[in-house]
Order: C-alpha cells, then sequence, then structure tokens
C-alpha cells in the first residue's frame, strides 16, 4: 500500500460499528491522510509502531491498555503526534489523567462527528507546526526515555 502525503490517523475504538463510521468520516473529511483502524490499545501501538501517525484517536475505555495508557505511550515515543480521547466518560477525573498524560483535545460521543472533525483538524494543525519547528517530516521525534513523564520530552 503506497503512503499517503499527509500521513496517518489512527483511529482506536473498540465498538466495531463507531469504529468503522469514525474511520469512513475521517477518510472522507481528510482524504489527504491514511486512515489506520484498530480494536484494542495493544493494535493500535502496534500500527502506531509501524506508520507513527500524525494523529491518534483512542476510545477512554477499552480492553486491555487505555485510551490513558495509549496516550502516555505515544506521547512517550512520539511527542509531537496529537492525541484525542473521544468518549461518552467526561468526568474531571478523567479529564485530568488525560491532561496529566498529554491528551491534545478531548471529544465527548455525544457532541458528535463535527466536533471530532474539528478536533483532528487541530491537531493535524499543530502537528505539522511542531515538525515544521523541529525540522520533522514524519510527526513525531525520535523516541525517548520519558519513564512516563512526557512534559519532560517537550521543551
Amino acid at each position: 500500500m503506497q503512503e499517503k502525503v499527509g500521513g496517518a490517523i489512527l483511529v482506536i475504538e473498540d465498538h466495531k460499528v463507531m469504529r468503522k463510521a469514525m474511520c469512513d468520516v475521517l477518510q472522507d473529511v481528510f482524504p489527504e491522510c491514511e486512515v489506520l483502524c484498530a480494536a484494542t490499545g495493544e493494535e493500535g501501538l502496534s500500527l502506531a509502531m509501524r506508520h507513527r501517525p500524525l494523529v491518534v484517536i483512542t476510545d477512554l475505555c477499552l480492553p486491555g491498555l487505555t485510551g490513558i495508557d495509549v496516550t502516555c505511550r505515544i506521547k512517550t515515543l512520539w511527542p509531537a503526534t496529537g492525541v484525542v480521547i473521544c468518549t461518552l466518560s467526561d468526568g474531571p477525573t478523567d479529564r485530568k489523567k488525560g491532561e496529566d498524560a498529554g491528551v491534545d483535545e478531548w471529544v465527548s460521543k455525544a457532541e458528535g462527528v463535527d466536533a471530532l472533525q474539528a478536533a483532528v483538524g487541530r491537531c493535524l494543525t499543530a502537528c505539522a507546526q511542531r515538525m515544521q519547528r523541529a525540522g520533522s517530516t514524519r510527526g513525531a521525534s525520535p523516541p525517548t526515555a520519558c519513564h512516563g513523564n512526557w512534559k519532560s520530552c517537550v521543551a
């Protein structure tokens, strides 16, 4: 498969119908990007290692690795990658955990597809700006050893 010029967007969602809908909509809205889909955090991280996506959209509640776990690992490896949590869970404790992990955007599934599209668009723009400043062409910095504290990796 030929890589698309715009890079990759990774969707991690355990609900099959929701995952397909999100991937289809994002592919329509961002045709320059390759949209990858995963059902679990582990599968998502495996795809991320191969494709180094510009943006990762993940559900908060997943079997195995949670969306927060995925965010910590993505931000540790590639601080420039944008992460969007798309979930029905919207409590202050969850949001605080997300903020501490490095989540860039938080979208409630109840807000609908327009909110998700806008969040992904903002992340793509921010990622492109970070890459330009860093002189990177792949949306990601080299792997770093942050030991779970992603903020120490980005200055």
